[in-house]
């Protein structure tokens, strides 16, 4: 079941890619890696299915902030973009903090609410946790549709 559903989820998420590539919009993946997901490592890859061409960008992270010690905030002001819309995993993690310093850098950010993913917790359900944060940043953070 989780296989399904992750392959609906990237299905999805290379459909946008597709359509930024169409009107010839540059995208940038970011990729983690921590003690947990070491570099090079299996944990680490992009997942198979993911719509990745030499063309992309790929920005390094070792933190959830995409911003902190990488050179995301370089590409983006290089290329004079002043927005940009953001996919992906883990929701309360690296796209919950992505949104936050994005938004106080100055960029106006977009979210398509079923191109960000997460697990379940102790908690709440992965929905849920999409939920509470797409309500939290909708109208302050970024604009989600």
């Amino acid at each position: 079941m989780k296989f399904q559903i992750l392959t609906i989820f990237l299905t999805r998420i290379n459909h946008r890619i597709m359509s930024y590539r169409t009107v010839g919009k540059q995208v940038i993946f970011v990729q983690h890696n921590d003690k947990d997901m070491p570099l090079n490592s299996k944990s680490w890859e992009f997942a198979d299915q993911l719509d990745i061409t030499n063309a992309d960008s790929v920005v390094s992270k070792t933190y959830p902030d995409s911003f902190l010690e990488t050179n995301l905030e370089s590409i983006l002001r290089d290329n004079e973009y002043t927005n940009f819309e953001i996919c992906g995993a883990q929701t309360e993690y690296c796209i919950d903090t992505t949104i936050r310093v994005g938004f106080h850098l100055g960029y106006q950010i977009s979210v398509q609410h079923d191109l960000v993913g997460t697990l379940n917790n102790e908690i709440m359900t992965a929905e849920q946790i999409n939920k509470h944060h797409e309500h939290i940043w909708q109208g302050r953070f970024a604009k989600v549709f």
